[in-house]
């Protein structure tokens, strides 16, 4: 038999994790703010320059190889999707470099990391 005040400690567990999980899992106007943001922005600049740079001054798709033109846009891609992670949306070593092709079909589905191993 449960007491009550095991019941109601359990209870309050419960809303304390709830709470957690809510205050943890972003709204639209704060994934909005993000993607404008200045933060945002120069990472996003230092993953392309970085992956333009190991390959010899143009950026490719990490998956495909595509590489970026005005036609033809890059994504940085978060592998640990933000909506799944918050925290790990300004972590550098959670982006790669993807098509839009190879982004869209990517969506907000398991992590898949398609960087080459050594960059």
């Amino acid at each position: 038999m449960v007491s009550v005040a095991e019941f109601a400690e359990f209870i309050a567990s419960e809303e304390v994790a709830r709470a957690a999980r809510r205050a943890a899992k972003p709204t639209k106007d704060a994934k909005a703010a993000f993607r404008s943001s200045i933060a945002w922005r120069r990472l996003r600049y230092a993953a392309l320059a970085e992956n333009a740079a190991k390959n010899n001054g143009t950026a490719r798709c990490e998956l495909c190889g595509k590489a970026g033109t005005p036609d033809a846009s890059l994504h940085v891609d978060h592998v640990e999707a933000v909506s799944k992670n918050w925290a790990r949306r300004l972590d550098r070593t959670n982006l790669q470099v993807l098509c839009e092709d190879c982004n869209v079909g990517k969506l907000d589905g398991p992590a898949a990391d398609f960087r080459r191993s050594g960059g």
